[in-house]
């Protein structure tokens, strides 16, 4: 476990990406290691997060050279999270990966939002389509009634039990209560820390270049899940809030972008 981090931080390093090693770190920290390298059923996506890293920062060059290299890497991210969790907290496993290929990446905000949506869209297809695959063939050599469509809308409906109703942000705050930890004090003066360096460095010329949207989008992701998975979501806060660590390493490195001093204005706009 400690291994794969070191690794991903040493090759952010290698990368010149060290500017976003302490929010890495604290990501990590947000998320429990110490419960998730005691328990295999925690491991898996934590794993798939930290190989697809350090194969994406090992290939950076070459995989950001053609888009279909880069896509089909989140793919094959996809499909592994799909085989090996067991609806734990999948998204992380997309929510890394895509915040170091926006730190890593140059061009405009156009750039930065297509590479988020290419990205994902390449993930889910990997993702769904590895379910899929799982439940046709546990159909056909089965024998089985796999109740998919059961499962589906259980899952996603607004009923956790007779006489409780689920909201949205009943669910939002049952996972936050779970993200307690010194950790978030950590990642909320890092905020205020980098917040005030950004403030003094050209802010207007950095908001105005839009580069902050593809990030921003990134730290929505989380809570689309939740509202799209509310009944999962809302009976299981005790390991589904790790998907919030996306906010808050998106958000960090997002920061540490702007915070950056700068005089370049082609920097300012990407």
């Amino acid at each position: 476990m400690a291994a794969l981090a070191l690794a991903t931080a040493f090759l952010m390093h290698a990368r010149k990406l060290g500017r976003y090693i302490l929010p890495f770190v604290i990501t990590l920290l947000l998320i429990d290691p110490f419960a998730i390298s005691m328990s295999l059923f925690y491991t898996s996506v934590y794993t798939v997060a930290m190989l697809t890293s350090i194969a994406f920062l090992l290939k950076r060059d070459w995989l950001c050279e053609r888009k279909e290299r880069l896509a089909l890497l989140f793919v094959l991210a996809g499909c592994a999270t799909s085989y090996l969790d067991l609806m734990t907290y999948p998204l992380l496993a997309y929510g890394i990966l895509a915040t170091l290929c926006l730190c890593s990446a140059e061009g405009g905000w156009k750039q930065g939002l297509k590479l988020v949506a290419v990205t994902l869209a390449a993930w889910f297809v990997g993702y769904a389509g590895m379910w899929a695959g799982k439940w046709i063939i546990g159909a056909l050599f089965g024998g089985e009634d796999m109740g998919v469509l059961e499962t589906i809308q259980l899952r996603a409906s607004t009923s956790a039990a007779p006489g409780v109703d689920i909201s949205f942000v009943r669910i939002v705050l049952r996972q936050l209560v779970r993200l307690r930890s010194p950790a978030l004090v950590a990642g909320l003066l890092y905020v205020a820390i980098a917040g005030v360096c950004f403030l003094r460095r050209s802010p207007r010329q950095k908001l105005t270049g839009l580069a902050w949207t593809s990030y921003i989008a990134v730290c929505l992701l989380p809570l689309l899940w939740d509202a799209a998975i509310q009944n999962h979501s809302f009976i299981h806060p005790w390991f589904t809030y790790r998907i919030l660590a996306i906010c808050a390493f998106a958000g960090m490195c997002l920061f540490a972008r702007f915070s950056a001093k700068t005089n370049d204005a082609r920097a300012l706009r990407a």
